[in-house]
């Protein structure tokens, strides 16, 4: 018997219907037809880690720090206690087996809940996977027909286990020897929830909350020009000498007014012009956290709405591709899917007016073999019929679709033309510039509501009239506190610019690395502000809970430290890479839980001797 083993009942239903199965073949958690079974558990983790009482049988009477840590040579699994009547389902059928189709979500965790469905079934028969990015029938009729060896995804299996052994080592032991000390101080019952991720993003936004705090504002100056060129007035701004600055700004009033009162003296100036023209390529397609940063600009949806609204159109909707990706890019061959897929779109109204302007065979950057790998690519639509299937949409998903197809049919559309001038005027320490830009030809932008202007007629150089001369008072701003959104950006990439430079060459090999997944973010934030780790302003603002501030102190530094978390990151890459092995990579984090499970026993400890 072949049995096809999916995660989820609407997978199973889907991959049943591309199979020709009806509800005539539906059976206990799994369809059948003649040989054919397609089987899925009753929850995705079916299997679990033991919790740390099986290791230590003392910690169920309570938690005690004198326990900790809790590290297992070998760790242990076993079938959720909510799941064991759904799991002899699962072992009936995978008994009568003589191969088996690993048809998962293709990720970590899709591979994570079928390796240990097939392990603690005793199943020991062939196995082969198919990858698929999405559930239409023509990426279906791909996948099925070009099966992988098991062994061809062993690199997720191990990502899966590294993640999840260590999300287990860090969050059990710190958050029982956290919660301990907490309830030492306050006497009150309840977890203080400590993990690998949640703590460093907490801490980002304590760090922000306190520089904007903290900040103190500069008062700089500006010395603004104004002169007729073409009978309209032009604006152009001073640039001060690199001595006369502080940083970037001019903090000198002296200065500043000494400059205008030169400029006063104008009562025209030579204006040099520079025309150029630019072509500005289409963005790239979404992925997950680019495709939250557009929701949020557009539509003000949250992180989690946006994710769910995408996990529905992947599944059960079967609109778009696979919506837990960090990919931008898209396999070559399926640029030969596009015409199909482009006539399902421009019968939407959103997008019936820039059908003249798509060209199908139009081939982007965005269609790039070197940047996707095994199911791992941007979010883009389907082939499935969008004008059956849209009517039933909700709100939400109906705005998440719509950024989805903008960005793929920009692919399609010609770059944008625009006119940039440069303006210059002065010399020396008294010279002047400007620019402007005007858009010629929208292009891809027309989709996002850009519309083309007139090319701006100016001579090389010309005499302009100097209209008015002005300073300008102006405060620095603080920097901006977080936001759902704009915490998601920065737990996605860590560092900027300004880490990578100035003598900090050692961090490069940590750029463009950031903490937890595509998938998980939003959850985590959510995470955090239930367990009152971080708060929501009524403006939308995070600021660490007062319960973090409260104990924060006794927080180890190393889970405070994004830094660190990025090193476990490139322990992760280093393992997909077949750098390390899983199980060193595993007892490397068990040395690091002991340190940190120490530092607050210590504290703990000096708690209770000064009490």
């Amino acid at each position: 018997m072949e049995l096809i083993l999916c995660e989820k009942e609407t997978q199973a239903e889907h991959i049943a219907e591309f199979l020709t199965m009806s509800a005539v073949h539906r059976k206990k958690q799994h369809y059948r037809k003649g040989n054919t079974v397609i089987a899925y558990p009753k929850e995705g983790h079916t299997v679990v880690l033991q919790p740390p009482e099986f290791y230590i049988p003392e910690i169920a009477k309570g938690w005690n720090i004198d326990l900790l840590p809790v590290i297992p040579e070998t760790f242990a699994y076993k079938v959720d206690e909510k799941q064991k009547k759904a799991f002899k389902t699962l072992e009936r059928l995978f008994s009568k087996a003589t191969e088996v189709i690993v048809a998962t979500d293709p990720d970590p965790d899709g591979e994570g809940i079928a390796r240990n469905i097939i392990r603690e079934c005793g199943y020991k028969g062939p196995v082969t996977r198919v990858l698929y990015g999405a559930m239409d029938e023509d990426s279906l009729i791909e996948a099925f027909n070009n099966r992988l060896p098991i062994e061809a995804t062993d690199f997720l299996f191990n990502q899966w286990v590294v993640r999840t052994c260590s999300d287990w080592l860090v969050g059990m032991n710190i958050t029982q020897a956290m919660s301990v000390l907490v309830q030492t101080i306050t006497g009150e019952r309840g977890a203080f929830n400590s993990g690998r991720v949640i703590l460093p993003s907490v801490e980002l936004v304590y760090a922000r909350e306190k520089e904007h705090k903290e900040f103190k504002p500069v008062k700089h100056y500006e010395i603004k020009v104004d002169v007729e060129i073409n009978g309209q007035p032009v604006t152009l701004k001073w640039e001060p000498p690199k001595v006369s600055k502080k940083g970037r700004y001019l903090v000198n009033k002296r200065i500043a007014e000494k400059a205008r009162d030169e400029f006063l003296k104008l009562d025209e100036v030579k204006v040099l012009i520079e025309e150029s023209t630019k072509e500005k390529a289409p963005p790239l397609p979404l992925d997950t956290d680019a495709l939250i940063g557009e929701a949020n600009g557009e539509f003000k949806l949250s992180p989690l709405d946006t994710m769910n609204a995408a996990q529905r159109l992947y599944r059960p909707r079967a609109l778009c591709t696979y919506v837990r990706t960090e990919k931008r890019y898209l396999p070559e061959s399926q640029h030969k899917l596009a015409p199909p897929i482009i006539k399902e779109l421009l019968g939407l109204p959103d997008f019936r007016g820039v059908s003249e302007h798509i060209d199908p065979n139009r081939i982007s950057k965005a269609f790039n073999d070197k940047e996707v790998k095994m199911a791992k690519q941007a979010i883009t639509p389907t082939r499935a019929s969008v004008s059956e299937i849209y009517g039933y949409l909700n709100e939400i998903e109906k705005k998440v679709f719509y950024l989805i197809a903008r960005h793929y049919l920009a692919q399609f559309m010609p770059p944008a033309i625009s006119q940039s001038i440069k303006l210059t005027a002065g010399k020396g320490a008294l010279s002047l510039k400007g620019t402007d830009s005007v858009l010629i030809e929208p292009g891809w932008k027309s989709l996002f509501g850009e519309e083309s202007t007139d090319k701006k007629l100016y001579p090389h150089s010309l005499t302009a009239p100097v209209i008015d001369v002005r300073v300008e008072e102006k405060m620095t701003d603080p920097p901006a506190l977080y936001t759902k959104t704009s915490l998601v950006r920065k737990m996605k990439k860590l560092l900027d610019k300004s880490d990578l430079v100035n003598g900090k060459s050692d961090l490069s090999r940590l750029a463009n690395k950031g903490i937890g997944t595509a998938g998980t973010r939003p959850r985590i934030i959510e995470k955090a502000i239930k367990a009152k780790l971080l708060e929501e302003t009524p403006e939308g603002k995070l600021v660490a809970g007062e319960r973090y501030k409260a104990y924060r102190r006794f927080v180890p530094e190393a889970l405070r430290d994004e830094k660190q978390s990025l090193v476990w990151e490139l322990g992760f890459d280093a393992i997909e890479n077949g750098d390390i092995t899983p199980d060193e990579f595993i007892e490397f984090q068990k040395g690091v839980v002991k340190k940190l499970v120490n530092e607050v026993k210590k504290s703990y400890k000096e708690l209770i001797n000064h009490a």
